[in-house]
């Protein structure tokens, strides 16, 4: 058999043992896939698909669960105040996502109609869709023929081919892109089978640590699983030390509430509700007690972060604090890390 004809032969192999492993043993029911003989609803697959970003599945289907009940339709959430929608997406993270979320659906609803994008590429001109989430996003609404190249798939090709370039290398997602586009089926209403079977595969199979590879449905053409070098892809990154930015956190309370101030950092939690920052320890007042300290890691630093408490006997404390029932914290759009804080008071 000629180079190119097997090369051929190992695309339609991965391609069709992966959809008949997924109609078989991928995930089924998900809460965002439509009912029988219900058209599926754009605005739930692209709120999946964001939620899911960097974040657990059961969690995922968690936060989608709640969020989806309060916000229904791409309507509701696009006439939402962002304090709101923040609220509902407090203890995922990555905020910005809610954000984009936000501003994405107030460009769908404009006009007084509801106009979602007909493809990947029209995805992409919303805030905060990238490549790869525009592409399953059009794959399951429109069966649109395109890769995706999230981090699941991206370990699944790595490994099948042995890939060296380290993750987040230009050089790797070139390649992955090249073998990904041949590994789409032939039929555009395969698509959607397609692109939650690799998901899935990834998910269930293909994991980061103790991959199943007895139970991989493309195991006979994994070329790190032939040469038993599975845990060697993909390259990891070089290591890289973070930051660390050391603040002190003033929480003023009563008996039964709390005072906050609201964020101005558009690049973490701007519009959340978090304690008062204090960079200097000379500054922090005399009367605070110190609780606890802790650390949290973000994206390229890692906050070291010394909790402090402030027992008042009125709500009268000065700095722009807005003050907050205990009962109520969990309407309000506040960081699980200041949550976390809370519970040392």
């Amino acid at each position: 058999m000629s180079k190119i004809l097997k090369n051929i032969h190992s695309d339609l192999a991965f391609t069709n043992n992966l959809i008949n492993w997924g109609k078989s043993f991928g995930r089924k029911n998900l809460p965002w896939n439509p009912s029988y003989g219900k058209k599926i609803d754009p605005y739930k697959v692209w709120l999946s698909e964001i939620m899911l970003q960097q974040t657990q599945f059961r969690t995922g289907v968690k936060y989608f669960e709640r969020f989806i009940k309060h916000f229904p339709n791409v309507k509701n959430l696009a006439e939402s105040e962002i304090e709101t929608v923040l609220s509902f997406w407090s203890g995922l993270g990555y905020y910005a996502r809610a954000k984009n979320m936000h501003k994405a659906a107030k460009i769908i609803c404009s006009g007084g109609k509801v106009n979602f994008p007909k493809s990947a590429s029209d995805w992409k001109k919303l805030p905060g869709i990238g490549f790869s989430t525009a592409a399953a996003i059009s794959a399951f609404t429109v069966n649109e023929k395109q890769p995706i190249m999230d981090a699941n798939v991206i370990r699944i090709v790595a490994r099948q081919h042995k890939l060296i370039e380290r993750i987040g290398s230009a050089k790797l997602q070139k390649k992955i892109f090249i073998i990904c586009s041949k590994h789409l089926p032939k039929s555009n209403s395969d698509m959607p089978i397609y692109t939650q079977s690799i998901m899935d595969l990834g998910a269930l199979i293909c994991r980061p640590k103790e991959p199943l590879c007895d139970l991989c449905p493309v195991s006979e053409c994994c070329l790190s699983f032939l040469e038993g070098k599975v845990g060697n892809y993909p390259v990891k990154k070089k290591k890289v030390f973070k930051n660390i930015k050391r603040v002190s956190w003033i929480i003023p309370h009563t008996q039964d509430s709390i005072a906050l101030v609201q964020s101005k950092d558009s690049k973490l939690w701007e519009n959340f509700w978090i304690p008062i920052e204090i960079q200097e320890n000379n500054l922090i007042p005399k009367k605070a007690c110190f609780l606890k300290r802790f650390k949290l890691p973000i994206s390229n630093f890692i906050f070291d972060i010394s909790v402090w408490g402030i027992l008042c006997k009125r709500k009268n404390f000065e700095g722009g604090v807005r003050w907050f029932k205990n009962s109520n914290l969990n309407e309000k759009p506040i960081p699980s890390s200041v949550k976390k804080a809370i519970s040392f008071l």
